[in-house]
């Protein structure tokens, strides 16, 4: 994103998709997913390209109610770095939630796997709800902690920030308990009080090294967690019998890592394929298909094999932050980076 001639921008955007995500603090009352995506965004075609990506990533089934039902919620996260020729900052984040809508069972039908998403959705929506009953009410605790969703927009409601809600209903009589549903939980939202605050601008030069130490600490923690078994790993002292398990495991991890790769550069290509309409989605959804459907088998091989006892040993919570950390200072310092080359070029 690029201002007048005295001024640049710097900008990047992160997404999850998930009922389900883990969250880990990033800084003050901030929290982010374990294993956010960051992309770097530089002009409209980065955004058009994002957007796209955003849409392929999206899981959605169909249900009795809707032909293309969000089995997620979508949070995307664009943090900016305004940058003058005086060397002074100021950063801006903007948080896109899509919410997946609430559903009664008895009515979208949903069974097995369906019904789980469907009851992981509806337990997130209720913690919400309760969260804002909560902040409407003035209450000493605020129960934040109930849902990785609350988690995520608690800086929306209780920081320095400015929200805006749209609610989505549907006019047919057939829904209008749903509708009302919906509006009295919209109602309940704007009754909601933010401040809204000015940041004052900081130092680039100062605040980029300030960040960069920062970062190689937190790098030497992580690097310290990982030496000492805290990092997720294949157990290096299971019995014999157990050694061709573990060299069939990560043999299995690295290939899914590999066909993970595949699937989501090819959901990339599928994305462009469909905006560009010059025929070639035929040809990359053939290499889709199978791709995914190897993907798949491979992951459910690998999350069995986890659970063999004594041959998985997953991250500690301690390593999670600090990898959360790691990246979040990295990209951090990317983007005061990217506004010190773009504004010192004036």
């Amino acid at each position: 994103l690029v201002g007048p001639a005295a001024r640049r921008h710097a900008a990047s955007a992160s997404k999850t998709a998930s009922q389900g995500a883990s969250s880990s603090r990033k800084g003050g009352d901030e929290f982010g997913t374990v294993g956010e995506t960051q992309w770097p965004i530089k002009s409209p075609t980065d955004i058009a390209k994002f957007a796209r990506l955003v849409e392929a990533e999206r899981v959605a089934h169909s249900h009795a109610l809707n032909d293309r039902s969000s089995r997620s919620h979508c949070l995307i996260r664009v943090q900016c770095t305004h940058v003058e020729r005086g060397g002074r900052s100021q950063k801006r984040t903007l948080l896109f939630v899509d919410l997946a809508g609430s559903e009664r069972i008895a009515k979208s039908l949903a069974a097995g796997a369906r019904q789980k998403e469907a009851a992981s959705i509806n337990q997130s929506l209720t913690a919400l709800g309760r969260v804002v009953k909560e902040l409407n009410e003035r209450s000493a605790h605020v129960s934040y902690r109930d849902s990785a969703l609350t988690m995520l927009l608690r800086s929306s409601f209780d920081g320095p920030s400015c929200t805006a809600v749209v609610v989505n209903v549907a006019s047919e009589e057939a829904h209008a308990e749903e509708t009302i549903c919906s509006l009295r939980f919209g109602q309940g939202l704007s009754s909601v009080r933010t401040s809204a605050a000015v940041a004052a601008p900081t130092d680039v030069g100062a605040k980029r090294a300030q960040v960069a130490a920062e970062l190689a600490a937190a790098r030497t923690r992580l690097d310290e967690l990982a030496r000492t078994g805290q990092a997720a790993h294949v157990a290096d002292d299971a019995p014999r019998e157990g050694k061709a398990a573990m060299t069939t495991l990560r043999k299995n991890i690295a290939a899914l890592g590999e066909r993970k790769a595949e699937v989501r550069a090819l959901k990339a290509q599928l994305a462009e394929a469909r905006a560009a309409g010059d025929g070639a989605e035929q040809e990359v959804l053939a290499r889709l298909v199978p791709a995914r459907a190897a993907h798949d088998s491979l992951a459910g091989i690998v999350a069995l094999q986890k659970t063999i006892k004594g041959l998985w040993v997953p991250a500690s919570s301690a390593f999670q932050r600090c990898e959360t950390q790691v990246i979040a200072l990295a990209t951090q310092l990317q983007m005061l980076s990217v506004g010190r080359e773009e504004g010192d070029g004036g």
